[in-house]
């Protein structure tokens, strides 16, 4: 049996409808459509992400210092994300866990750096920093996988502590692949921060490098406070001009001791000087320059054979002489027995000056002190000639200072003025005193012409020889600094000038 139209077609028969249908060819064009759309987001987020990575990038290039660069990433990532707080953190060595924040986005509520650092929330992104530096990936508050909770513990408390929705840092790492900062941003969007990681993950490397290119360049604080200076003067040169000459001028004027620098030689306050007491042979030397003697040590001793051969020939004319007085007494010649008692007197007297010098063969120290000149060990057995000098002994304890004024200064140098002086051999001990006499004329000394002012000093350490030399400063009269150190070159000026 046939079936009618209207009931092929489905259309008549209430029992038999059908319902419209979508054919394959219809269904294509709209998943293709969805893809097409997808695709098209997906390539604007990714041209969004470049602008504002470029932005970012030109933003750096722009920066002139390591702080600027940070307050300016800090603020156009809070612009372009629309975050309500942006913070970076920086470690001078990479690796280490010893973070400081370092930059901020302009909306923070007029909070300074330093404030920032001393505060709660400044040692909460501190150690959020040193968190995230440890992981070494990007971590964000509330977590999106439950097993990481545990891990932000950091994270939880700033958010927690702040009142922020949500959280999330970033470490940036530098040209090796080590983290020197973290970026830390806060919004109360919950959904939206945690959209940008792909952002963050972009840029992070970039910035990192780009920021630690900027503080390997960073100057020093000496550095800092020089250009800080450099500019203050730059700006107002005419006030620091006139400040400076007035204070120079100020200066100048300020009262000060005339400080004259001169050159001494130590000498002995007394010397005493052993010399020979009669002719005769030097048998032996005790001593040389530089030995400490006290009075009556053995110096040198006088070889005593020739004494002993002049002593034994006048014994024996003494004796023939006393006989022949007695002779001529026996034949009563008074006149010749007068006259060989004459004779023998004048023996007598001869060898009682040998007795003498044969009891005063050995030469001893008059004095205590230091033997300064006489070093005869090389002539012993040579003929000493008498009043010949032997020894020259200085006594220790007390030195003169002899300070060479030049002619210049004379006029400014008197009695009582105190002096300090060093000597060479002593360059950290400084003596003092006080000038005892000038000497009225003045003398030739290394070619020059000076007057020698003496100065008395006590050493009872013995630290001091005759024969030093070294350097003086003599404290004048007072006058002002520019008087101490021009007046020499306005009078020679004068004098070349003939004013």
């Amino acid at each position: 049996m046939s079936v009618p139209a209207a009931s092929r077609d489905g259309m008549s028969d209430p029992n038999h409808a059908t319902f419209p249908t979508t054919s394959v060819g219809d269904r294509v064009p709209g998943a293709a459509r969805r893809d097409s759309d997808s695709t098209i987001d997906s390539i604007q987020r990714r041209l969004q992400t470049l602008a504002a990575a470029v932005e970012i990038q030109s933003e750096l290039d722009r920066a002139d210092d390591f702080d600027t660069a940070t307050v300016g990433l800090a603020t156009q990532i809070a612009v372009h994300l629309k975050l309500d707080h942006v913070w970076i953190a920086w470690t001078n060595q990479p690796g280490s866990e010893a973070f400081r924040v370092v930059g901020q986005s302009a909306n923070d509520d007029g909070v300074t750096i330093a404030d920032l650092r001393r505060s709660d929330r400044g040692r909460m992104l501190e150690a959020v920093a040193e968190e995230v530096a440890t992981r070494e990936s990007i971590a964000n508050w509330p977590a999106q996988r439950t097993e990481d909770r545990h891990a932000l513990l950091t994270l939880r408390q700033l958010a927690s502590s702040e009142a922020f929705a949500s959280v999330i840092a970033v470490p940036l790492t530098n040209f090796d692949g080590l983290v020197c900062g973290v970026l830390v941003a806060s919004k109360q969007d919950v959904d939206s921060i945690a959209q940008n990681r792909s952002f963050f993950h972009t840029i992070g490397p970039l910035v990192g490098a780009k920021l630690s290119a900027l503080h390997r360049c960073m100057p020093s604080p000496v550095e800092r406070r020089v250009r800080t200076l450099i500019d203050t003067f730059r700006r107002s040169r005419k006030t620091v001009v006139v400040c400076a000459i007035a204070a120079l001028l100020m200066i100048m004027l300020f009262p000060t001791h005339y400080r004259i620098h001169v050159g001494l030689e130590l000498q002995p306050v007394l010397r005493r000087f052993v010399a020979v007491g009669f002719d005769g042979l030097l048998k032996s030397s005790s001593v040389r320059p530089g030995d400490q003697v006290n009075e009556g040590d053995l110096l040198a001793t006088i070889d005593p054979r020739e004494i002993d051969y002049e002593l034994a020939s006048v014994q024996a004319e003494l004796h023939q002489a006393a006989q022949e007085r007695k002779g001529l007494m026996v034949e009563h010649d008074f006149a010749g027995s007068k006259i060989a008692a004459l004779e023998v007197e004048r023996l007598q007297l001869q060898k009682d000056l040998l007795e003498h010098k044969r009891s005063h063969l050995e030469v001893r120290s008059p004095t205590t002190g230091i033997v300064v000149t006489g070093d005869w060990k090389e002539s012993e057995g040579m003929p000493m000639t008498r009043g010949e000098t032997l020894f020259e002994i200085a006594p220790l304890g007390k030195m003169r200072v002899e300070l060479a004024v030049p002619e210049s200064d004379y006029s400014l140098v008197r009695r009582e003025m105190p002096v300090q002086f060093y000597v060479h051999s002593l360059p950290n001990r400084r003596f003092d005193g006080s000038i005892a006499m000038v000497h009225p004329r003045a003398e030739l000394r290394d070619q020059d012409n000076v007057f020698v002012a003496e100065v008395m000093v006590d050493d009872p350490e013995h630290l001091l020889r005759p024969g030093m030399r070294g350097r003086a400063v003599i404290l004048s009269d007072r006058h002002a600094l520019g008087w101490n150190l021009f007046h020499k070159s306005f009078f020679a000026i004068r004098r070349a000038t003939g004013w």
